[in-house]
């Protein structure tokens, strides 16, 4: 009994999991932290995003890209699997393909160019308060007090991806993932 609870316990825990609310396809009431694959290297070892960052496939993953295509929905998650996100790994991020509803772990490889036509930057940040303002998906985000630490090292013009929260039962539904420092807060649209 114990070990099927504690095999059960692992399952939960390793398994990323997509957003707790159905989300709906690119561009349609929540564009905000889809991407679409623009191209797909060395059968799947790495996934470029329309903003032009490439994002590096854990090798165990590999057999999963088989079916991912140019054009889907792709969706980032911070890695809930501690093995992949620790110390011992550098994949702390999940691509999430919700045109084909599966995903694999990744690494961001290439950063988007900075300032570019898909990169967004932060614009202005009310550390004291845990506010940031973002140059093109919305003026306003408030920041998890649980982040204060990390959002301490943010400054203004530093490079912005955003991802999905899917952790359950939290009021911040996203996560903005900084290129510089290369960590992530939670975050809310305010």
């Amino acid at each position: 009994m114990v070990n099927y609870f504690i095999t059960a316990l692992l399952l939960l825990i390793s398994t990323p999991h997509l957003p707790a609310n159905p989300t709906p396809p690119h561009n349609i009431l929540n564009p905000l932290y889809f991407y679409r694959i623009e191209k797909i290297f060395l059968l799947g070892k790495s996934v470029q995003l329309e903003n032009k960052s490439i994002w590096k496939v854990l090798e165990s993953d590999l057999w999963k890209m088989g079916k991912w295509s140019e054009g889907d929905s792709i969706v980032i998650t911070a890695s809930h699997d501690w093995w992949h996100s620790s110390w011992y790994s550098n994949y702390g991020y999940c691509m999430n393909n919700e045109t084909k509803g599966s995903y694999v772990h990744v690494d961001l490889e290439k950063a988007p160019p900075p300032f570019g036509k898909e990169t967004d930057w932060i614009s202005a940040l009310e550390k004291h308060s845990g506010y940031l303002f973002l140059v093109k998906k919305g003026p306003c985000w408030k920041i998890d007090p649980n982040d204060k630490e990390i959002f301490e090292g943010w400054r203004v013009n530093d490079s912005i991806i955003l991802g999905s929260n899917d952790h359950w039962f939290s009021s911040y539904g996203y996560i903005l993932i900084n290129l510089r420092t290369k960590g992530h807060v939670h975050a809310t649209f305010d």
